[in-house]
Formats: C-alpha cells, sequence, structure tokens
C-alpha cells in the first residue's frame, strides 16, 4: 500500500510547508540527475513527485485523509486513481504542449516565407520604375511599373497581416500553456 504521507515521511497532520521541505530533501537525494541512473532512487522520486502534487491539493488530500479515516480499504485505490489522473492530464498536456510548439513553428516558418517575397515584389517594381526613369530622356516619359508596384505593396501588407495574425496566434498559444501548466 502507497501512503502519500509515509513516502515523504511526514504525519497526517503536517503543514504544506513540512510536505514541501520534505518533497525537496527526497528530491535532492533521488532525482534522476544526481542518482547516476539508479532506477531504485528514480523510482523513488517519481513516488515522491506524485505525493507532494497530491497532498499539496487541498481536495485531494482532504478527500484522501477522510478515506483513511473511515474507510482505510479504499484510501490507497483513491490514492492511485488521482496520480494516474494526474500523469493521465499531465501527459495531455505535454501533448498540447507539442502541438502547439509545432504550430508556432509552423507560424514562423509562414512569415518568413512571405516576408520575402513580398519585399522582392516590391523592389523589383520599384527598381524597374526607378530605372525606366532613368533611362529616359529628359522631359521624356518613362514607364511605371505600376502592376508589379501593387502586387508588391499588397504582398509586403499581407506579409504584414501574416506576422501580426502568426505573432499573436504564437503569444496566445505561450499563455494558454502558461497559465495550463
Amino acid at each position: 500500500m502507497k501512503d502519500p504521507y509515509e513516502i515523504l515521511g511526514v504525519r497526517s497532520d503536517a503543514t504544506k510547508e513540512q510536505i514541501k521541505t520534505a518533497f525537496h530533501r527526497i528530491a535532492m537525494e533521488t532525482h534522476p540527475d544526481k542518482n547516476g541512473g539508479d532506477p531504485i532512487k528514480t523510482q523513488k522520486f517519481r513516488d515522491a513527485t506524485d505525493a507532494y502534487h497530491f497532498l499539496m491539493d487541498e481536495n485531494e488530500r482532504a478527500a484522501y485523509d477522510y478515506y483513511n479515516k473511515t474507510q482505510p480499504q479504499y484510501s490507497d485505490d483513491f490514492y492511485q486513481a488521482k496520480t494516474a489522473e494526474k500523469k493521465a492530464e499531465s501527459r495531455r498536456t505535454e501533448e498540447e504542449y507539442h502541438r502547439a510548439f509545432e504550430h508556432e513553428k509552423e507560424c514562423i516558418r509562414q512569415v518568413l516565407r512571405s516576408l520575402p517575397l513580398a519585399l522582392a515584389g516590391l523592389l523589383i517594381g520599384g527598381g524597374l520604375t526607378l530605372i525606366s526613369y532613368l533611362m529616359a530622356e529628359p522631359g521624356g516619359t518613362y514607364r511605371v511599373f505600376t502592376g508589379l508596384i501593387i502586387a508588391g505593396g499588397l504582398a509586403l501588407l499581407k506579409g504584414l497581416l501574416d506576422i501580426w495574425v502568426s505573432v499573436r496566434t504564437i503569444l496566445e498559444l505561450r499563455y494558454e500553456m502558461k497559465h495550463r501548466l
């Protein structure tokens, strides 16, 4: 039977600060980065992490304490079910984060593709107009490459709009993920 209080080595009336201190002590001893890959210590770290998160949630802790006092045979099942829920939720959140990160990268790629083409169209149209003007005889007529200038300008506006939409999307994704974790 896994008892979150026993895992952390605290009493059932421990304060949040005592729980936090116990978790940090165990984490320092068993963290995978510090234990050299010892599977037993890594499992202790995972168990301590689960127990810490479980006991820091006031509602889950109160429900566990209730079951532990009134129906101890169900307290372990309750703890196991709640930690399994949290792990599944963490996996879903991690998957959503990775999807959001990939979406963010695609937004950035889209901006990087559209802006150079827009600037090139505008510069080519403006450059050809300038060349035409310089090659015309004084007082003569020259050709304005209006189509290229307009197309380049529209492409530039579209590129700027893409940047605005992409940056807004990226910021929304980051805000959502920050407040979800």
